[in-house]
């Protein structure tokens, strides 16, 4: 309850801060305007008169309570400009006031618990943030650079506090009260420095009334590999369970390509099912605000008209072109390998060799008689014409240059093909995603898949997958299932939100029980006891 009425105090204090500037100066300049009128009106019935300066220089003195000799004033308008300039001067005290509250305001409701903290506020950092805020759940964010836009987005929102210093630190972590937060994510661009504090949570947690989750973000596998006994070590309390965000986010990317048609059909983990589209479009999303019983109605019906559950066998195999292999592109291949069903065939391009090779080396022997590469510049006329001749059902854009992947997108889709860009973050552009679609080119927010994604990184063991139905590309995560494994008692607390996956299946086809697709609003409240105060 604390927690939430935090939430709320935070959220209106920002509020009159927000607007606080402008009025506080526009009542500071009609004060000093009215008060030298009256001033010089008040002086006019003593002798000497005061002159226009004087009057002017006088009413500035009330704001920094210096003395003046016409004593307290006769005049009613002169009395209020009296109270008034004192008041606006303070103001200022009340900024430093406000500050203080949003960056240590769980001391002024007593022991704050039940939070999330977030290490670092960088693009994945704030991400994590937004979302967790629009689950409802208090987030202190730590962050070095108290000059970062992010600091400010953060306390703008409401979501929360934002404590400024190393998270490296035993001593911001005690501030944050890692030891009494639901779950910690640990983001900063620096493998090293995540792993470091990971295991400074872990120590300062240890002992804590309850496990706290640690969330650490490393990009090399191989670093996650050598640290595998010391991250899974029992024992120790808190859990740290790593991940890479391009991972997490090609796996939301599979379901964007679903809803687009570029995937047909989606494997269901541990079975020999897919979940296949039976349709182009299932009914656009929503247009008008409505309640959320009529919003699930509306999905419901929208996932019956587009997906049919039915065997993997028989289906025309998918071929795929993956232009650039660093972090993303891996992470993409990988899903495609392991969700779209049968084994579809690859190309791929990049312009370093020894990347390509490494990719084909890594991969199991059965697919990589299904996987070519080529070297080179997918700017080049003679890729594109390879790119062409290979008859992809979808080109995959996954380099780290956002403005040729827009350019190389509209090139080759002048010869019929379509793409799919990967830029890092467009939701701002909604309106030119929207028109880039309508020439088929798909343009792929990596902030946005993984804020989609994110329920499956929280849900590892249950949320399997994720399948999208937001057909208008609306700014809000909506319009969005997760693939999962729940329990009886589960599918029951989450009532209508929780679709089990027979009502879906074709005629003869069996399904485990406790397959389901489970609405995106009820997904955030799966450990809903556990991460709140």
């Amino acid at each position: 309850m604390r927690v939430q009425l935090l939430r709320a105090a935070l959220a209106s204090l920002r509020a009159v801060r927000s607007r606080a500037s402008l009025t506080l100066g526009l009542l500071g300049g009609a004060t000093l305007l009215t008060g030298t009128w009256a001033w010089h009106r008040e002086a006019a019935m003593l002798r000497p008169a005061s002159t226009w300066d004087e009057a002017f220089y006088s009413v500035l003195g009330l704001f920094f309570f210096a003395g003046n000799r016409l004593g307290y004033p006769a005049g009613r308008v002169l009395r209020v400009v009296y109270h008034l300039a004192p008041f606006v001067s303070a103001s200022a005290l009340f900024e430093a006031f406000a500050r203080i509250l949003e960056e240590r305001g769980h001391l002024f409701v007593g022991s704050l618990r039940g939070h999330v903290v977030v290490g670092g506020l960088g693009n994945l950092g704030s991400a994590i943030a937004r979302s967790l805020d629009e689950a409802r759940q208090l987030v202190v964010g730590l962050e070095c650079q108290g000059d970062a836009r992010s600091v400010d987005e953060l306390r703008a929102r409401g979501a929360g506090m934002v404590l400024v210093g190393d998270m490296t630190s035993p001593e911001t972590l005690r501030r944050a009260r890692v030891h009494h937060a639901s779950a910690v994510f640990l983001t900063a661009k620096e493998d090293m420095v995540n792993l470091e504090a990971a295991f400074l949570v872990r120590r300062i947690a240890h002992g804590a009334s309850h496990p706290v989750k640690v969330f650490t973000h490393v990009y090399d596998a191989a670093l996650i590999e050598a640290l595998d006994p010391q991250l899974r070590a029992v024992g120790q309390g808190s859990p740290i369970v790593p991940f890479n965000s391009y991972r997490i986010a090609a796996r939301a990317l599979v379901a964007e390509l679903l809803r687009d048609g570029l995937v047909s059909r989606m494997r269901v983990p541990g079975t020999d099912l897919v979940l296949a589209r039976v349709t182009d479009r299932a009914g656009d999303g929503a247009q008008e605000p409505v309640k959320r019983a009529q919003r699930l109605a509306e999905d419901r019906a929208r996932l019956g008209r587009l997906l049919r559950l039915r065997p993997a066998d028989g289906e025309r195999p998918e071929r795929f072109v993956v232009v650039g292999l660093g972090r993303f592109g891996r992470s993409v291949l990988e899903e495609l390998q392991a969700h779209a069903s049968p084994r579809p065939s690859f190309l791929l391009l990049d312009r370093a060799a020894d990347a390509c090779e490494a990719v084909v080396r890594q991969l199991p022997e059965p697919w990589r008689e299904r996987v070519a590469y080529a070297v080179g510049d997918s700017a080049e006329a003679s890729l594109r014409a390879q790119i062409a001749a290979f008859e992809p059902t979808a080109v995959l854009l996954c380099t780290d240059n956002d403005r040729q992947n827009l350019r190389v997108a509209a090139d080759l889709r002048r010869q019929g093909l379509r793409t799919v860009a990967r830029m890092f973050d467009r939701d701002a552009g909604l309106d030119l995603d929207r028109g880039l679609d309508a020439q088929g080119i798909a343009v792929l927010s990596l902030t946005r898949l993984f804020r989609a994604a994110l329920p499956l990184l929280l849900q590892e063991s249950r949320l399997l997958g994720c399948v999208d139905l937001d057909f208008n590309r609306t700014r809000a995560l909506d319009h969005l299932f997760y693939l999962g494994r729940l329990s009886a008692e589960e599918r029951r607390r989450m009532g209508d939100a929780c679709v089990p996956l027979e009502t879906l299946a074709e005629p003869g086809v069996l399904v485990p029980e406790e397959l389901c697709l489970l609405w995106h609003d009820a997904a955030h409240r799966l450990d809903a006891g556990a991460h709140r105060a």
